[in-house]
């Protein structure tokens, strides 16, 4: 019933070569670094977390070393409280927001795209309806692009930035880091901290879109768009698939579950593909 959750073997009593990793990458993997977790507090046995306030105000108080070992070591906090006042409201995002946001917006870029009245290139006559020369594979070609792009940036964001810790500059870098992925890491089975909110997501879009600009003429530049953001819903979602779904333990999405749970429970310094594990092949951080 619980091999699908199965991400290794204890040991017998001998360091085995995943403990070892752990702990060269610098992630703690002592029995006393559990904390003890009442109603009201999380006790370590240096510092104490108050779960009536928000933690992050609390955590950056703490050196990064220390913060490292306390977000890679999971605990199990219904409702956790990230900041105080309003703000909390704000942090929780539910699953179903990211597909009913963004799959309106990408079919709209897609006609837009495809119905603009900007001056064509050659290349575009085969992405206008209008045009004898149209294609639809050329349109799939144009989404596929999108989409490639996204799978290099879902890989470099988890890598060097979502896990740069013991690059983090001090307490503001704790704040930045614990908001974008540490709660992520401290408590993953927090259902309304795993996808993006839509609001902080616009502006990284918006940037992106502009930056294909600069590459590709109007047409191919929305629908390239349309990928990107495409890759980023389907990311979302197996991400969120993959901490609460049931998928078949043979599955491909199976596979994917107990190396994305690897990632969380045994070495967060490898393993970086959610979606995928394309560019973990490619630059030999493939969590094994």
């Amino acid at each position: 019933m619980l091999a699908k959750h199965q991400i290794g073997v204890l040991s017998t009593g001998e360091t085995t070569p995943d403990r070892d990793t752990k702990e060269s990458d610098g992630v703690s993997t002592s029995d006393n670094e559990y904390p003890r977790i009442s109603e009201s507090k999380i006790q370590y046995q240096d510092f104490s977390l108050d779960l009536r306030k928000g933690v992050v105000w609390q955590l950056v108080h703490l050196t990064v070393p220390r913060y490292l070992e306390v977000v890679h070591n999971p605990v199990y906090v219904p409702n956790l409280r990230l900041f105080d006042g309003f703000m909390e409201a704000f942090s929780r995002t539910k699953w179903w927001v990211i597909p009913l946001v963004w799959v309106p917006t990408i079919i709209g870029f897609v006609i837009y795209g495809l119905q603009g009245n900007a001056p064509i290139t050659a290349i575009e006559r085969y992405l206008r309806p209008s045009s004898p020369q149209f294609s639809v594979l050329a349109v799939l070609l144009c989404l596929l692009v999108g989409l490639f792009f996204w799978t290099k940036l879902e890989y470099v964001k988890h890598r060097y930035l979502f896990h740069m810790d013991e690059k983090i500059p001090g307490s503001l870098g704790i704040f930045i880091h614990f908001i974008l992925h540490g709660i992520h890491h401290f408590v993953p089975l927090d259902r309304d901290r795993l996808v993006f909110p839509p609001a902080a997501a616009i502006p990284f879009a918006t940037l992106y879109h502009y930056f294909f600009s600069l590459f590709f003429p109007f047409t191919i530049k929305w629908l390239v768009t349309a990928g990107f953001l495409a890759g980023y819903i389907l990311y979302d979602l197996i991400h969120y698939y993959l901490h609460h779904g049931v998928p078949t333990p043979d599955s491909y999405f199976g596979d994917l579950k107990t190396y994305h749970l690897k990632h969380h429970y045994k070495n967060p310094r490898r393993g970086f593909g959610v979606s995928n594990k394309l560019w973990d092949y490619v630059y030999g951080t493939v969590l094994e």
